[in-house]
């Protein structure tokens, strides 16, 4: 207790009256929390309590996520694959015939990925909810995460680029966002960022992703509420209010066959972005960063805009090394002892170039075969076709956009 009153000595009359009337158990727990009140302790705690806005803090968890996601060719063929084995074995259970491909549904590409996150102290706004200008912090994270999965694998690099003549930066830029919030996060709960690829098209990748938490006894029992409710008012507007006691009661029997992923879960925000990736000016179609990547099957050659020609790569390793020989004009070359010597270390050195370059394009080619061949079990007109569906979801938000600009240009 000391201790206590030379830290704070205004708090000596105080605490001598309180501590004559505690027994000596209660007398040592009070001063230790008294000890424990201090402003270092009460940051510290705050710190904790908020450690996902603490400054740096959003670069961080872009880090972590990009770390986590990041995948190679390798991890792309076994990703198909895992997805190919359990799709055939649950059709295969369901069905006994067996389906020549899948559906494009089942394929990774389309698949959502989940990130799991809390609402801390300092993203709650004056309505004591989560404050809706921290949703888009959030979803930069699963945004990201999705990004880094699909495209980490890509072969193409910002030099091969250089190399076909497109100049500047690499990048990935986010084009637009639009957000629909439907119900309050509360402080301090555990939700889910869902995104997953919607679509694309010659320039954009559209993204769609969903807020969700897992729902509780109240919300089960709020919609059994509401259930109710709507049935005994569908009920009175038919005149059948003598059976409306009974369409009520039986209610929970009709809806006991809805499935638990139906009602697992409470949806709270909806979400679309769209993507488009970038080598200075120029726009990297998002077919050709899939098919890099090893995500889609080959491309039936009828579905094709046009021939391209492949570009003649000159394979020197397989044409016979000749070493350079001096010119011999009037007389015989004598080559001393050092420059023999150091044609030989050049000659070791470009042959063992050589032999790495050929071990390195024998491990892209095998990995690319795997990923092409684990793909092939999806058509590519299945793909086109769910490539299609997830556009037309955001058609007529890509229409607003375009007819929000015109509105502008005529003086908005």
């Amino acid at each position: 207790m000391s201790a206590v009153l030379l830290r704070y000595p205004h708090l000596r009359p105080a605490l001598e009256r309180v501590s004559q009337h505690l027994p000596q158990p209660v007398r040592r727990m009070f001063t230790l929390l008294l000890s424990l009140f201090t402003f270092r302790n009460i940051l510290l705690l705050f710190c904790l309590l908020n450690l996902k806005t603490l400054p740096l803090a959003w670069e961080l968890r872009l880090i972590y996520r990009s770390y986590r996601s990041w995948k190679s060719k390798r991890d792309v063929a076994r990703i198909l694959r895992t997805a190919s084995n359990a799709t055939t074995s649950s059709s295969s259970s369901t069905s006994t015939s067996t389906p020549t491909t899948l559906p494009a549904s089942s394929h990774p590409l389309f698949a959502p990925l989940t990130v799991s996150t809390i609402t801390p102290q300092l993203e709650i706004d004056h309505n004591l909810h989560k404050s809706n200008s921290t949703y888009f912090s959030d979803l930069d994270e699963s945004r990201t995460a999705l990004m880094v999965h699909l495209l980490s694998s890509t072969r193409f690099s910002p030099a091969e680029l250089d190399r076909e003549g497109y100049r500047g930066a690499f990048s990935i830029i986010l084009g637009s966002v639009h957000a629909s919030f439907l119900r309050e996060i509360k402080p301090y709960e555990r939700y889910h960022i869902r995104s997953r690829i919607l679509g694309w098209d010659e320039k954009w990748i559209l993204i769609g992703s969903v807020f969700v938490r897992s729902k509780t006894a109240a919300d089960r029992k709020r919609e059994e509420q509401d259930k109710r409710r709507r049935a005994k008012a569908i009920a009175e507007t038919e005149g059948q209010k003598d059976d409306t006691e009974t369409k009520t009661s039986s209610l929970p029997i009709q809806n006991s066959s809805i499935s638990k992923d139906e009602t697992s879960e409470v949806l709270l925000a909806t979400c679309l972005s769209k993507y488009v990736v970038k080598k200075g000016r120029f726009t990297v179609p998002p077919e050709r960063c899939w098919r890099s990547a090893g995500w889609l099957p080959d491309k039936p050659p009828a579905s094709q805009g046009g021939t391209e020609t492949p570009p003649i790569v000159s394979d020197s390793s397989a044409m016979p090394s000749t070493p350079d020989t001096e010119p011999v004009t009037n007389g015989e070359i004598k080559l001393t002892e050092a420059d023999l010597r150091r044609r030989a270390q050049e000659t070791a050195a470009k042959t063992v170039e050589k032999l790495q370059q050929q071990q390195s394009s024998a491990r892209k080619n095998a990995d690319d075969e795997a990923c092409r061949e684990a793909a092939s079990k999806w058509s590519w007109e299945d793909i086109e076709a769910e490539r299609k569906r997830g556009l037309k979801v955001a058609e007529n938000w890509l229409g607003l956009d375009k007819s929000l600009k015109e509105l502008w240009e005529q003086g908005f």
